[in-house]
């Protein structure tokens, strides 16, 4: 079978300056800033850039920060992946899964709250084709233009990851762990299975007992996965 291609195709590196504007909203992403209070200013100040610099490559704030959080996203995919095939075998790779996502779980969980954020917070109000934005109690007009770039990345991202999952459930059937033939079916119960690790894993953070040892939580979702796949 042919090798893994382990990054994104089709998502092209940023420049120097874009990639230290990106550095920048991910440190505020760090420090829990609210980002919509962040300006263009602040970004580029954190970056060592011009203001104007940043209009030579995006239209808005939003465009910056949906993108920047795009790219954090393919570089967590990136680093997923790496893990994930760090083994051969299909449930030595389910189970680095569940190590990336145990060791990331904080951070998993402040990039999703921050990407849900960006991508649908409550002040931004879509409308058509258009997305209205409150600040300041003045109404200012930002189109969906300026999130484009981030969500044709994201795109990118999922499809990626969802062409890894095909190749690792389609390694699962060569290996004869797993019968089921339909890939849709084998995709969505591996993801299935790896988000409910990781809610367990945030539901049991807020609890003095587990029910189960971490073990004993992983072996129960393999073993979920290859009894709904046979």
């Amino acid at each position: 079978m042919a090798q893994i291609q382990i990054k994104p195709k089709n998502i092209l590196e940023p420049s120097e300056k874009v990639l230290r504007m990106y550095e920048a909203v991910h440190s505020f992403m760090l420090e829990k800033r609210d980002i919509s209070t962040i300006k263009v200013v602040d970004i580029t100040s954190a970056a060592e850039i011009g203001k104007g610099t940043a209009y030579e490559y995006f239209s808005s704030k939003e465009e910056i920060i949906a993108s920047a959080m795009a790219y954090e996203y393919k570089n967590k995919i990136t680093e997923l992946v790496n893990c994930m095939f760090a083994q051969s075998g299909f449930k030595n790779r389910v189970m680095n899964v569940m190590d990336w996502i145990y060791d990331n779980q904080e951070y998993n969980q402040l990039f999703s709250h921050i990407f849900n954020e960006v991508m649908g917070e409550p002040r931004l109000l879509l409308i058509g084709s258009s997305i209205k934005q409150l600040e300041s109690g003045n109404e200012a007009q930002t189109t969906a233009e300026d999130l484009k770039g981030g969500c044709r990345m994201m795109d990118d991202c999922v499809k990626y990851l969802d062409s890894i999952v095909s190749r690792l459930m389609q390694e699962a059937y060569d290996e004869g762990v797993i019968t089921e033939t339909d890939s849709t079916k084998r995709n969505i119960t591996a993801m299935s299975g790896m988000i409910q690790y990781g809610c367990m894993l945030m539901m049991e953070s807020h609890r003095q007992m587990s029910v189960m040892t971490d073990e004993q939580l992983r072996q129960f979702i393999y073993g979920n996965i290859i009894k709904c796949l046979n």
